[in-house]
């Protein structure tokens, strides 16, 4: 379905709306903002499990059917991490980026499933001085546009 397709069903939808009151008249812009915040809540709704089914993300075949078409698999480039934490690394998310599935990371040309941890729990896996931690799985945590990885390696680009 297009773009036009979807305005004129929803003018047509808009028209018919049985109320007492007249309704604005909308510009395509404000058309296409509503519908695009619409389509938001959806998708949020789907992946989150906020609907009527609570089903979230991948959890039966339908809610993995309602959003394929909207889930993209992209590599990320390491970007130069500045900061005293050695095994660190920092990762440009993708322009187009919305909701966190999964991630992997490239241990030994072998792909490691990362688990996607809180902030506090993030600061465990750090390594210092007195903290030399050994991690079996690697973990990640996201700030803005950018996504943090923590590995048992230190700065191996």
């Amino acid at each position: 379905m297009t773009y036009e397709n979807i305005y004129t069903k929803f003018m047509i939808e808009y028209d018919k709306a049985n109320i007492t009151s007249s309704y604005p008249s909308l510009t395509k812009y404000e058309v296409a903002t509503i519908l695009d915040k619409a389509y938001l809540a959806l998708i949020g709704q789907k992946v989150s499990g906020n609907n009527l089914r609570r089903s979230t993300i991948e959890s039966d075949i339908k809610s993995i059917s309602d959003i394929q078409s909207l889930i993209d698999t992209e590599s990320c480039e390491p970007l130069l991490d500045q900061s005293i934490i050695p095994n660190r690394r920092i990762w440009s998310l993708p322009e187009l980026f919305l909701y966190f599935i999964s991630a992997a990371l490239r241990r030994n040309e072998i792909y490691v499933p990362m688990k996607l941890v809180s902030h506090e729990s993030a600061q465990k896996f750090f390594q210092t001085e007195y903290n030399m931690p050994w991690v079996k799985i690697p973990v990640c945590y996201i700030e803005g546009d950018k996504l943090f990885s923590l590995d048992e390696h230190t700065n191996e680009q």
